[in-house]
């Protein structure tokens, strides 16, 4: 983000546009009201409206949350419920449960996808967000939910580990 509000103050016109593009894209209004007046110099005013539109329809983008007590839950991917799994990450509108990031986290070259319009179902995050994200039986997860899971797992272990002691 930082790097495109640079370029997009410091670098060459056609340069700062694609920043400005870059920067609507993560939400940026500022940004869009610059692309616009550029455009509309330019008489390019309906790509920029086009851009815009398609950018409305996303959803702002949401912090999952690990969930470990509601049996109630059933991840979106498998279908286990809360009781069959050691959590599950509660996102925008997906759950998915610690069985499920594991088997990503096992074979992420496999889940990994390069598609720039998809979005992640938990944390509404596209790739310009995150450093990957995951198709994962028909569900898109960021790579922040996979870490943040694994990392709810290992210290379920610890704790457990420590409290057998």
């Amino acid at each position: 983000r930082n790097l495109l509000v640079r370029w997009a103050s410091d670098a060459d016109p056609e340069l700062a546009d694609v920043a400005r593009a870059g920067l609507v894209v993560l939400g940026d209004d500022g940004a869009l009201d610059a692309l616009r007046a550029s455009a509309a110099k330019k008489g390019a005013t309906s790509a920029v409206d086009e851009l815009s539109r398609r950018l409305a329809v996303r959803q702002a983008t949401f912090t999952p949350r690990p969930v470990s007590d509601d049996p109630a839950l059933v991840c979106s991917t498998c279908g286990r419920t809360g009781a069959d799994a050691d959590h599950m990450m509660l996102g925008r509108d997906a759950i998915l449960c610690s069985h499920c990031t594991t088997a990503i986290a096992l074979d992420r070259g496999r889940h990994k996808t390069e598609d720039p319009s998809v979005h992640c179902r938990l944390t509404g995050h596209t790739l310009l967000e995150e450093r990957a994200l995951y198709e994962y039986r028909g569900i898109a997860i960021a790579a922040s939910v996979v870490d943040n899971s694994l990392g709810l797992q290992e210290r379920e272990e610890v704790d457990r580990y420590l409290s057998a002691w």
